[in-house]
């Protein structure tokens, strides 16, 4: 959730919990938000309740907690269900990237409007197909599942043996002081939210060499040494674990090229 203006203006309606009446409003689009929100006051007005609560990070760097429920918006005589925060009074209504995604529509803020665009399936697409096929599958909406843990910032790994990048993961305050503690590549899993020690199971574990600041100390560089195998968890065709950038992009082909098949 964000109190700062998005970048323009765009008319949608949101639905009455019967689903027999739309108010019309001109909410802010803000592709920075993760979800949608108005002031809870108008969406009780319309019969509609919050069934969870989600942290937040303010623009200030503050976090908040705030309740979220699923509320009808119609778009472009489209009508679905998008989840919402019920914002304090004096709120801003937002347009976030979750309900532009579900509507498959993207901000275009040089015209001030909404365009439609091709949405995503990732998930659709076989584990190995995605791991060790050729097709170009980005996950363009890996951010803002990040985005919901966090007080994380992502942390670039580099062999300092080969210069070559060969990770990006993510570290918070507690992984980073145990990384330093224990001289390990230690991260935070976004996922399971935990601790993540690189190869505690499979064993090929990192020695921490040196811990980089970037300048605007926004992001993490681990210059590490392998003391074991690869660091992905992936293998090649004879069973060694990799590095996690195996593949190029081919620019004339837009395909994949495996460097470690």
């Amino acid at each position: 959730m964000r109190k700062k203006l998005g970048t323009f203006r765009y008319p949608v309606e949101v639905g009455d919990a019967a689903g027999e009446r739309f108010l019309p409003l001109e909410p802010w689009v803000d592709t920075g938000a993760l979800y949608s929100q108005f002031p809870a006051s108008l969406l009780e007005s319309l019969g509609h309740h919050p069934n969870a609560t989600r942290r937040f990070r303010l623009a200030d760097g503050r976090v908040i907690e705030s309740p979220i429920g699923p509320v009808p918006l119609k778009v472009r005589d489209e009508v679905q269900p998008v989840p919402c925060v019920f914002a304090e009074e004096g709120s801003n209504p937002l347009i976030g990237a979750t309900t532009l995604e579900t509507f498959s529509l993207a901000a275009d803020p040089v015209n001030q409007t909404l365009v439609p665009t091709i949405a995503l399936r990732l998930s659709m697409a076989p584990l190995n197909d995605l791991e060790e096929g050729a097709g170009l599958s980005l996950d363009f909406a890996k951010l803002a599942g990040v985005a919901q843990v966090g007080g994380v910032l992502p942390c670039a790994v580099q062999d300092a043996g080969t210069g070559e990048v060969i990770l990006v993961a993510y570290v918070n305050d507690l992984a980073l002081k145990k990384a330093v503690e224990t001289r390990s590549a230690v991260f935070w899993s976004t996922s399971r939210n935990e601790l993540w020690e690189k190869g505690k199971t499979s064993g090929e574990t990192f020695d921490l060499l040196e811990v980089r600041v970037n300048c605007e100390q926004n992001s993490l560089l681990y210059l590490v040494r392998p003391r074991h195998g690869g660091i992905c968890h992936t293998k090649n065709q004879a069973g060694d674990p990799r590095d996690c950038f195996y593949r190029r992009l081919n620019f004339d082909t837009w395909q994949l090229e495996n460097l470690n098949p």
